[in-house]
């Protein structure tokens, strides 16, 4: 461990002849004789204006100084003026402006030394400091009697690291004349300690005191670098191992500058390395004792204790200096190694990640991380380390693609050994020979062949395998093992000795072989074996904690699985040895209280059944009775909740607020379920801060809760801040690998910022780990909104069914925990109850796979044709295997929104646009996945398209791109009464807006990108109606008054706005206008206005409805079709439910159910049975699904 010892030089400004002379009002020379009669005289103006400034200047009034020397520039720009304007700019702060400024006055006088110097001065604040170099080398030949500027030279080309340039050019310097003797002599001794030029900077110290002898800081830079010298050649001596020398120079060190503590450290390291760790501990004492927050004493007390294998004390001491020093990278990286090694892996990838984050310069962390994950199998985790760290650290990208090449061939052979325990010999081997490809000289490859062959009893060339690992790798423990087991297998007693006595040799007085052997051992699930090898190497090494936290370990993972096995007694018994092994083992305590818990859950089952029954009866108050009667008895925070949620189902939710705060005060710890859920509830109510606070509180005392990190990811990502939020589910998941919603999470949240590639290979994971997720509707999203899992889960969907019945994906969701916990018949049960409801491609493909498992081929067939003949393009529908049945050619596409739609949806090429008032959905027509969703503070009425999205309300416009649905520009009005929006439309690139406010109609005139062109106003509530091709538009309203208007809408706003063809029908109440042939026709429920002219009907109507430019008249149970002139019956229709006009003909849906397509002279091309869900009041959703109809086939 090397240590930096900081030298203090004082520095003596020096001001002879430099820029910090006082200003003197300056005077005209004759270095402008250049100049015109003209110019003189100007120039002599402004230098008159600059005086006055220098006069300011002086009294500290920068601001005024600054005003007069521009006020000069009006006059005549002088070098004096810029020079006035650079130093009030400096003094005011304004550094850049303060160049610029000498710049110019620079380019008027190039040799004028207050310019320069001060320009210096203001490159070296901006950073600018080989530009301030230049001006000093500069200054130094404009001026050569002027040593100063020498000087300043050598201190900016040490300031720069240029030790040799420096050196040389303070060695030019004469210092018999030069004014600051011992300050001369304490540069040059500096630049030769940065030279590492010893004997000349002792020199050069004693010349500086022997000038300045009173100056504390010349005699401390003398024994300074006696102190660097002697840490020099320690530093030396420990690069060549040489330790005794290493220990003999930093005694030397530590004598000489016996108060400070660095020396002793540096000796301490030493002493490890030796090693002599009595004495190592022996100087870091005295370190602390000089200085007992010195950071470096604290790293090397955890190092020591590592080395040393006492794991516990090595967290201690690295948890000591956290205390002073809780931002500390390399103290967290030396928890991390010692929690690693104690066998706490989720802790240490805590602790490496919080080290990266305090600095993500500091690379070790993350190694580290990564070689803990390849560990820990998840190989796929330690390659994003790699690649996060190839991008920070690109010089050392070389080095980071091995560790992924050996971390592939590493998973490579995990997934082999896989295959082999599963008997697939095979294909083992063939995934062992795809990563002896990727590098032959890797000794796990070879070890991954020889256990094949051995399983394989090819003896001699198991043998032959590991002895290749061995002769890559002399101490490669797995190897002997191997080796080992052929030996004992062909009785080869002598060859069984030698490699016994050989792994002795590496492990002696080291368990960590024996850790590895009993590891491998529990990986394989045999609890049993791994405890008795556990057991052995405690009686070989009794004082090793590491064997008694992997023992603990042992008892605690075998009590949880006890646990939920119900056999609550034996659980007790195995976490009691656990504490015993190690007393400070995490989570024992809570785990205790949990089997307890269930151990008493059991006895008041029967009142927990009853309370559920009523509560799925929506009897709250006596469930919430049962439930509270059931927390008395067993203070299962859960049931609870269960309180709390009665008095949500009896409208009573602030009673239940307040029943779950006043919980939360009373336990202030423990209890961390139900906290969480207590918080979780405050986080779905919109009370952030409270959830993200009392999250962050149960991190304070359990900073293993991988629920609160999950949680406050989610927090952040409400924030949109993307990155913080998967810094939290990045902790989550290593809390907690087996939690696929932290890896949903961590997709969307990968997929808001746009780095899709990422996000899809977090859901495929997600999937991975819980492949009955299929099931599911929308499978993995699912798990993002879920605030629990399994038992959690399956009572919010309880609860849902009983709250809100019609919320079919409740019982769709309990059909899936169902389904994976094998209950096949309530599964079903659940997947029919959501199908009645609602009869959607997820729900028929659950049920499909409901059938599957109860082999239904019959009912199977049945559901499998339902989906393809109403569902063709459904990615659920792809999933069938069994695709053979005969389809009839008419397909509904069935679009489910998520609430109440504001106005009709818009179908955009591939994409349709709801508009649900405050957020805007696209979603695919085919897949019917969503898009995009866009959220706005506004409420919007209608929604338009040309090239981009527009949506508008009564006081606003928005414009939104179609891709993305990102917000691209808003318009508001700036008056406070808002009208009526009546008339919203794009043409000819623009947009129309008309609103309608005190017996006004305003219309106003948009470009595309919503910057106004033209606003009118029109007395009366009018409305606005454009042709197809947009050559002519008709303004009106619903008291007969109209205006016919020629020519677009456009140029008549732009134009002299004089109205023509204007009529007044004032009798006639008119509702609604249709283009046919380009002729507009205002139509009433009594007849039409054509050419200026009301006409009846010439039969009695009782509807009318407009769809695609036709009309449709409807007589009692007939209808016709009307495109101006007479009316022409549709006889195909009679009795019909209702009548779609559409491309090419019509859709006809009767009473029995039966849709129809009919061709434009009424065949029938096509019929099927009419979606579930269509009703009489729903017409915008029967267009709807008129508009995504499929005739392809």
């Amino acid at each position: 461990m090397k240590h930096t010892i900081i030298l203090a030089i004082t520095l003596i400004l020096l001001n002879a002849n430099c820029a910090s002379r006082e200003f003197k009002a300056t005077q005209a020379s004759d270095t402008h004789s250049n100049l015109s009669p003209a110019e003189k005289l100007k120039y002599k103006q402004a230098v008159q204006i600059v005086n006055q400034g220098n006069k300011e200047f002086q009294v500290g009034k920068y601001k005024d100084a600054l005003a007069l020397a521009q006020k000069s520039f009006e006059t005549f720009p002088t070098s004096e003026g810029y020079y006035l304007a650079g130093l009030s700019n400096q003094k005011l702060g304004k550094n850049e402006a303060a160049a610029s400024d000498l710049e110019a006055g620079r380019a008027i006088a190039p040799k004028n030394e207050q310019i320069l110097i001060t320009l210096a001065l203001v490159k070296t604040t901006l950073g600018e400091e080989e530009d301030a170099l230049d001006i000093y080398k500069e200054l130094a030949s404009f001026y050569p009697d002027e040593p100063v500027y020498v000087f300043k030279k050598g201190v900016q080309e040490k300031s720069l690291t240029k030790y040799n340039e420096s050196l040389t050019t303070f060695q030019s310097i004469n210092p018999d004349t030069f004014p600051q003797k011992a300050e001369l002599y304490s540069q040059l001794g500096d630049v030769s300690m940065k030279l590492k030029n010893y004997p000349d900077a002792e020199k050069y110290f004693t010349l500086a005191e022997k000038e300045s002898p009173n100056s504390s800081s010349m005699k401390s830079n003398k024994s300074t670098v006696k102190t660097a010298s002697y840490l020099e050649n320690g530093n030396k001596a420990m690069a060549a191992k040489d330790y005794d020398t290493a220990v003999n120079e930093y005694t030397k060190a530590s004598e000489v500058d016996s108060k400070n503590p660095s020396p002793l450290v540096f000796l301490a390291n030493a002493f490890i390395l030796k090693p002599d760790y009595r004495k190592a501990e022996a100087n870091l004492n005295k370190a602390l004792k000089l200085n007992e927050d010195y950071q470096p004493a604290y790293e090397a007390y955890s190092a020591l204790y590592f080395k040393e294998k006492r794991y516990k004390d090595s967290i201690d001491w690295a948890k000591k200096g956290l205390g002073f020093f809780p931002k500390s990278e390399r103290l967290f990286n030396r928890l991390g190694l010692a929690q690693w090694k104690l066998g706490d892996l989720k802790s240490a990838a805590l602790s490496f990640r919080r080290a990266s984050e305090i600095n993500p310069k500091f690379v070790e962390s993350d190694k580290n991380l990564s070689y803990l994950l390849m560990e820990d199998k998840r190989f796929y985790d330690s390659k994003l380390v790699l690649q996060s760290l190839s991008k920070r650290d690109p010089a050392a990208t070389p080095e980071y693609n091995k560790i992924i090449l050996f971390c592939e061939q590493s998973e490579l052979i995990e997934k082999g050994d896989k295959l082999l325990a599963s008997g697939k010999i095979n294909d083992a081997n063939k995934l062992y020979s795809q990563s002896l490809k990727m590098n032959a000289n890797e000794p796990a490859v070879h070890n991954a062949f020889g256990r094949s062959y051995f399983v394989s009893s090819l003896i001699s060339k198991s043998e032959a395998s590991f002895q290749k690992a061995l002769s890559l790798d002399s101490e490669n423990i797995p190897a002997l093992i191997g080796l080992i087991r052929i030996y004992s297998r062909l009785r080869d007693s002598k060859k069984e000795k030698a490699a016994l006595s050989q792994l002795n040799s590496l492990t002696e007085g080291d368990p960590t072989a024996g850790i590895l052997v009993a590891r491998l051992k529990e990986d394989d699930g045999d609890s049993k074996a791994a405890e008795a090898s556990y057991l052995s190497l405690k009686n070989q090494y009794p004082d090793n904690s590491a064997i008694s936290y992997r023992l603990a370990s042992l008892y605690y993972k075998i009590a949880v699985d006890k646990n939920s096995e119900e056999k609550y007694e034996e659980a007790i018994s195995y976490l009691k040895k656990a504490s015993k092994e190690d007393p400070n083992f995490p989570g024992i305590a809570s785990t205790e209280k949990v089997i307890l818990e269930n151990k008493k859950f059991d006895e008041i089952l029967p009142l927990i059944k009853k309370a559920n029954l009523n509560y799925d009866q929506k009897n709250y108050k006596e469930a919430s009775e049962l439930y509270n009667s059931a927390y008395q008895k067993t203070n299962k925070p859960t049931l609870l909740v269960k309180v709390a949620e009665c008095y949500v189902g009896m409208g009573e939710e602030e009673k239940a607020l307040n029943l779950l705060e006043a919980s939360a005060n009373k336990e202030k710890t423990g209890f961390t379920d139900f906290r969480e859920a207590i918080y979780s509830y405050y986080f779905s109510k919109g009370d952030t801060a409270k959830a993200e606070n009392g999250f962050r509180n149960l991190l304070i005392e359990n900073p293993t809760s991988f629920y609160s990190y999950y949680k406050l990811g989610l927090i952040e990502m409400s924030r949109k801040s993307y990155d913080k939020a998967i810094e939290n589910l990045d902790k989550s998941l290593v809390l907690n690998y087996n939690f696929p919603a932290g890896n949903v999470a961590k997709g969307v949240a990968y997929y808001r910022k746009g780095d899709n590639k990422i996000a899809k290979e977090e859901f495929n994971r997600a999937m991975d780990k819980d492949p009955s997720l299929d099931i599911a509707s929308f499978n993995i999203g699912v798990l993002f909104f879920n605030q629990d899992m399994d038992k959690e889960a399956r009572k919010v969907f309880q609860e849902l069914t009983q709250k809100s019945p019609e919320f079919s994906e409740s019982f769709h969701q309990l059909s899936y925990l169902d389904f994976k916990e094998g209950r096949i018949d309530s599964a079903e049960k659940n997947i029919l109850k959501a199908l009645k409801i609602e009869r959607t491609p997820a729900y028929l493909y659950a049920y499909l796979k409901i059938l599957e498992a109860k082999k239904d081929k019959k009912n199977w067939q049945l559901v499998a044709r339902e989906m393809n003949e109403k569902f063709p393009s459904s990615s659920f529908t792809s999933k069938i295997q069994n695709n053979t049945f005969q389809s009839e050619p008419l397909y509904f596409q069935s679009h489910e929104t998520l609430g109440k739609l504001v106005s009709k949806p818009l179908l955009v090429g591939d994409a349709m646009i709801s508009n649900y008032g405050t957020s805007l959905v696209a979603t695919d027509i085919r897949t019917k996945s969503r898009k995009w969703r866009t959220e706005s503070t506004q409420k919007f009425d209608t929604l338009i398209t040309d090239l981009r999205l527009f949506a508008a309300n009564s006081s606003s416009i928005a414009k939104y791109d179609i891709e993305s649905g990102q917000e691209l520009a808003i318009v508001r009005s700036q008056s406070t009464k808002t009208g009526q929006l009546v008339s919203f439309f794009a043409t000819e690139g623009n947009i129309v807006y008309a609103s309608q406010l005190d017996k006004q109609t305003f219309i106003k005139l948009f470009d595309s990108d919503l910057k106004i062109l033209k606003e009118i106003s029109i007395p009366g509530n009018f409305f606005i109606d454009v042709s197809p091709d947009a050559q002519s538009f008709l303004i009106w309203n619903h008291e007969g008054k109209f205006s016919f208007q020629e020519g677009s809408i456009t140029e008549f706003l732009n134009s002299k706005l004089e109205f023509s063809n204007t009529k007044d029908l004032s009798s006639t109440k008119l509702s609604d206008v249709v283009w046919i042939n380009a002729e507009p026709y205002l139509l009433s429920k009594e007849g039409y206005v054509e050419d200026g002219a009301f006409k009846k009907w010439n039969l009695p109507i009782d509807s009318y409805q407009v769809e695609s430019g036709i009309v449709l008249l409807i007589s009692k149970d007939r209808y016709y079709e009307w495109k101006g002139g007479k009316p022409k019956e549709l006889p195909f229709a009679q009795g019909m439910i209702s009548i779609l006009p559409v491309e090419k003909g019509y859709i006809s849906w009767d009473r029995f159910n039966k849709v129809r397509f009919h061709n434009s002279s009424g065949a029938i091309l096509a019929e099927t049975k009419a979606p579930s869900d269509w009703n009489n009041s729903n017409s915008d959703l029967a267009t709807l699904y008129s508009q995504g109809l499929d005739l392809s086939k």
